[in-house]
């Protein structure tokens, strides 16, 4: 399993984010035609497992952006604050063995007239 596997399973298996997009968890981009609310994620940064006395570490340090997207602000803002919700603080993961809020921002996407709430997390994981 990948972190991103890890994500979408914890992401589907909570009840207030699943209310709201179902199955609807991708990664980077939605498929055309997609069904409103829905949510994508990427990672964005990454630090390589440090070297230890031991050897190379089994851990590594990825900071991961989970972008929730809908109609109108107010559905993309419950939606990431869902998300929030469900993976902050998260330890139990197949990979993912720490999940913490980093930040939150808002945007307005004109092209597809789409509000998008960005919410990152650092991600400790043992791949």
């Amino acid at each position: 399993m990948t972190i991103g596997k890890d994500l979408e399973a914890r992401l589907a298996a909570t009840a207030p984010v699943a209310a709201l997009v179902d199955v609807r968890i991708f990664p980077v981009t939605a498929p055309a035609g997609t069904a409103h609310p829905f949510l994508t994620y990427q990672e964005v940064s990454a630090l390589d497992p440090a070297p230890t006395l031991d050897g190379p570490s089994i851990w590594s340090r990825s900071r991961y952006q989970i972008d929730a997207w809908a109609d109108r602000q107010d559905q993309a803002e419950a939606l990431g604050l869902a998300v929030r919700a469900a993976l902050d603080g998260y330890t139990g993961g197949a990979v993912i063995k720490d999940c913490r809020f980093a930040d939150r921002r808002w945007l307005h996407e004109a092209a597809e007239g789409l509000h998008r709430c960005s919410v990152d997390f650092i991600i400790w994981a043992q791949e």
